[in-house]
């Protein structure tokens, strides 16, 4: 009854982020690229670092620490190349754009067990 509404909407939250994740990591060329930077930028919009919508990589970067400012500048400089150079993106580019996201995603997993439970039931 009650109690398994609860439970399916509590749990639909981190479903539709993780059905997100999926589709972006599908995209290949440039727009796994740019689809790398979208998960960064909501990732860490969920943990709390104040995301506006003209940011760049670079933006996000220059209000971040840690770890995290140097995953942005690999993903930056990844997104440099795959959007503005003509050359687009190959599929090791893509997978160095999801592998900065991985370094986000790690360096977040350090941060304390209630901001990372806040961070997945955040919605924006």
């Amino acid at each position: 009854g009650l109690a398994a509404l609860l439970a399916l909407a509590v749990a639909a939250i981190p479903a539709a982020k993780g059905v997100r994740t999926w589709r972006r990591r599908r995209l290949t060329g440039a727009r796994g690229v740019v689809a790398a930077w979208w998960e960064a930028r909501d990732l860490l919009r969920a943990h709390g670092v104040p995301v506006t919508p003209g940011m760049t990589a670079r933006d996000l970067a220059a209000v971040s620490e840690g770890a995290v400012v140097d995953c942005l500048d690999r993903l930056a400089d990844g997104l440099d190349a795959a959007v503005w150079s003509g050359a687009g993106a190959d599929d090791r580019a893509v997978a160095a754009a999801w592998g900065a996201v991985r370094g986000i995603r790690g360096a977040l997993a350090r941060r304390p067990v209630a901001a990372r439970l806040r961070a997945v039931f955040a919605v924006r």
